[in-house]
């Protein structure tokens, strides 16, 4: 495993248009934002719900090696004061999902995952950018970031972002 310690204040803000860094997006995500990808393609970013567990741990059993069990996510998801799990939905699917949690001043980003479908559409970027500022909002000074060695995907996603 690879670890990273970033500080927030070295986040490229720069990555989204502008217009989005003013929004509010702890509590933008009880009532879930929409993105247009490329093609058009309407992407629903919201809080990770129970109703999405299942969901959520068929995608971690597809994608990951060592998949995190349905109790880690209600685990995650029952300390909702700390808690910054966010899904990713196309057409009432779920496609993505990222779940951090707070600590203190510290944000650690414990999981993220996009559907092999629905790769470099920009989803993962998303994700992870949303739950960044999230962690801004919620007066977070650093963020951790755990990814495998073998994970060049997840490396350069993490590099993009600062």
């Amino acid at each position: 495993m690879v670890f990273k310690e970033i500080h927030f204040s070295d986040i490229k803000r720069i990555t989204l248009p502008k217009n989005l860094i003013a929004i509010k997006w702890y509590d933008q995500m009880n009532s879930g934002s929409v993105f247009r990808l490329p093609g058009g393609v309407k992407l629903l970013l919201r809080w990770m719900e129970e109703k999405d567990i299942s969901d959520v741990v068929g995608m971690e059993q597809e994608i990951f090696p060592s998949p995190w069990s349905r109790e880690s996510f209600l685990f995650r998801l029952g300390e909702r004061n700390f808690n910054v799990s966010i899904v990713a939905e196309i057409d009432n699917q779920l496609v993505g999902y990222t779940v951090s949690y707070i600590f203190h001043d510290e944000m650690h980003v414990s999981n993220l995952a996009v559907t092999k479908d629905y790769r470099r559409n920009q989803i993962g970027e998303l994700l992870l950018w949303v739950s960044l500022q999230t962690g801004i909002e919620l007066n977070c000074l650093l963020v951790h970031l755990e990814v495998r060695k073998s994970n060049q995907a997840a490396i350069r996603l993490y590099k993009k972002d600062g």
